[in-house]
């Protein structure tokens, strides 16, 4: 595999083929360090969505204290699987988000949040991969 070939690829969507090969403890890092960027953004979008409600007060069917704690909880996740390359952190970052998209895909509402929380599941789902390879791996 050529190098450019395997930068053209937004890391999340390498979930199949010969681009999701793993192959040193330095790719898996890599890839732990990319994906956390994706629960970054998950939790800077929730504590955008908080303070927009503190502002003006809509419903949109969560409350506020729930938009904080899962801010909080998606900030603590980025950084241990940042960090730590914690198997624990991005195994409950894919059940999180596993369940944002199979409740919104039960309840029929797909739109631009499933698309987005399907991102950030793939990104999950590639991190988990790349933990355990992380871990496995002595070199």
């Amino acid at each position: 595999m050529r190098k450019d070939q395997s930068e053209k690829t937004i890391e999340p969507f390498n979930i199949i083929g010969e681009r999701s090969w793993i192959l040193s403890k330095k790719d898996a890092a890599k890839i732990l360090t990319d994906n956390s960027y994706y629960i970054f953004v998950a939790a800077f979008m929730t504590l955008c969505l908080f303070l927009f409600l503190s502002f003006k007060p809509i419903d949109i069917g969560y409350s506020k204290t729930y938009l904080l704690i899962f801010c909080i909880f998606y900030f603590v996740l980025g950084v241990a699987i940042r960090r730590l390359q914690s198997r624990i952190a991005s195994i409950l970052a894919l059940m999180s988000f596993g369940f944002v998209v199979l409740s919104k895909i039960l309840e029929q509402d797909i739109g631009g949040f499933t698309f987005i929380s399907l991102i950030f599941l793939a990104a999950s789902y590639r991190s988990v991969k790349a933990s355990f390879f992380y871990h496995k791996t002595s070199n």
